[in-house]
């Protein structure tokens, strides 16, 4: 499984940075992207054009809602 996710996420255009995240490291996955993240998905984590955390959307998003949080950062 984990040999077949770099040659999907190429395929699909995916260019910045992706996670595989280990099912026994729950824990350790969830404080490595944020320790203030209570694990709980969906979540989106949004970055700024320099790559700087700019928010996180936990739960499901609207595609208006996601516009409305993405727009700014552009």
């Amino acid at each position: 499984m984990k040999d077949a996710v770099a040659p999907f996420l190429k395929e699909q255009g995916v260019t910045g940075v992706a996670y595989l995240k280990d099912a026994k490291q729950d824990l350790a996955f969830i404080d490595r992207l944020d320790p203030a993240w209570s694990g709980a998905i969906p979540a989106t984590f949004l970055y700024d054009r320099e790559g700087r955390r700019a928010g996180t959307l936990v739960g499901a998003q609207t595609y208006e809602g996601l516009v409305k949080a993405v727009v700014p950062l552009i």
